[in-house]
């Protein structure tokens, strides 16, 4: 990614997926089989979790045209070579199926990755997973998927995005945050975060990002929580 920023230091984090075995994940010289505890130990240790790619199968290509629903407004698709080449490179490894897999693991973890490529190309830090906005983003997917409906939620303390995507269209969802700022307003990062709930998303000064997402029919109901601070 160079070619975006060259002062930039582009950090990856490359998957393992074996069909016969269980996943394995190494931080160092600490090995975990669940991604979850290996990128709690790669955060507060500061380690690159490692592993080889599979090579079976492959992320689908993007229709001309789909869209997904926020509670305020409607992200639809937007033809961007650049954003596409980030959004392929990682979710190379990755179709629908997977996206669904596992409650979502493998979409979460995507999701952090790839929000963190668009973060590095507008010159803001990494944003840091954090255990209990997780929890609280699964809770209120769940809500949404079981009254099959899009609910804000209340609570003051942090800034939420809630999303419904149909047939697996939230494999696309960070491109789609991104290409729908960054069209409208190129300095979108350098505005006061008290803007909509997207621009906030991907502002500089929001520290901590927890996911949740849940199944309902044909689609997924999910929701992102974000913070610049823990309370």
């Amino acid at each position: 990614m160079s070619f975006l920023d060259p002062t930039q230091r582009l950090i990856t984090y490359v998957i393992q997926s074996n069909h016969n075995y269980p996943n394995t994940y190494k931080c160092w010289k600490t090995i975990f089989h669940r991604f979850e505890d290996a990128l709690d130990f790669s955060l507060r240790s500061y380690c690159y979790i490692k592993f080889t790619p599979p090579t079976i199968t492959k992320p689908p290509l993007a229709q001309k045209k789909f869209c997904v629903e926020t509670y305020y407004r409607t992200l639809c698709y937007i033809r961007n070579p650049v954003t596409y080449d980030i959004w392929k490179a990682v979710w190379r490894y990755c179709n629908g199926g997977c996206y669904y897999k596992n409650n979502f693991n493998s979409a979460r973890k995507h999701y952090y990755e790839e929000i963190n490529l668009y973060r590095q190309i507008i010159g803001c830090p990494p944003i840091k997973l954090y255990g209990k906005l997780n929890v609280m983003a699964q809770h209120h997917a769940d809500t949404m998927a079981k009254r099959n409906k899009l609910i804000p939620d209340k609570n003051r303390d942090y800034d939420e995005l809630n999303v419904f995507a149909k047939f697996g269209h939230g494999i696309y969802l960070m491109k789609l945050i991104f290409d729908s700022i960054y069209f409208a307003r190129p300095d979108y990062y350098q505005l006061n975060p008290k803007q909509t709930d997207i621009e906030r998303l991907l502002s500089c000064k929001q520290n901590l990002i927890g996911f949740g997402m849940a199944k309902n029919g044909h689609g997924a109901y999910i929701t992102i929580k974000f913070t610049s601070e823990p309370w």
